[in-house]
């Protein structure tokens, strides 16, 4: 089974809950069938743009060539934007973060870390994993108090970010 799961929610710099803070935080472990593919909780990654990157790759491949995003693990998404033609986020950071590939291949996803570090799962596997991260994160965001971006910009790419991250989960079902 594989298992994307967040570590330690919160807001930046552990602050309880800081309504200025539009994105998620947090460490991550993706692990397959007991073996930890990835795990990393020395900094606040940003979480809440890995939830939109990954549930991008439910419809598409992510590779250097082709990104869905910037890293899949960025270290941070500080500037949102909406995107005038699609509507979706545009979510920019600094180059720092973690990246894999992620590849379609029939019925099954290669996730592919690099260094001979990569596994193979069925696309179902892969839909249910993306999907229950993405959930987790949506989730802490209703658990906490309404964000409140400082930047008057920031308002229309946050509106955007929150309304592609619903649309992506409530369209998930489908994806396999």
């Amino acid at each position: 089974m594989l298992k994307i799961e967040a570590i330690g929610l919160r807001w930046l710099n552990n602050k309880d809950d800081d309504p200025t803070d539009v994105c998620v935080h947090g460490g991550l472990r993706i692990t397959h069938q007991d073996r930890v593919l990835l795990e990393d909780n020395t900094q606040d990654w940003t979480l809440s743009s890995t939830a939109l990157f990954l549930l991008r790759t439910l419809q598409q491949d992510h590779s250097p060539q082709s990104p869905v995003g910037g890293h899949l693990l960025p270290c941070c998404g500080h500037v949102m934007l909406e995107d005038a033609q699609s509507g979706d986020a545009v979510l920019l950071g600094c180059p720092n973060g973690i990246d894999w590939r992620v590849l379609h291949r029939d019925q099954h996803v290669l996730i592919d870390f690099g260094d001979g570090n990569s596994t193979t799962v069925s696309k179902q596997q892969w839909v249910d994993a993306v999907v229950s991260f993405g959930r987790c994160v949506e989730s802490f965001y209703e658990q906490s108090q309404p964000r409140t971006p400082l930047s008057p910009d920031e308002v229309d790419g946050y509106a955007a970010f929150r309304r592609e991250l619903r649309q992506r989960l409530r369209s998930s079902t489908g994806a396999a």
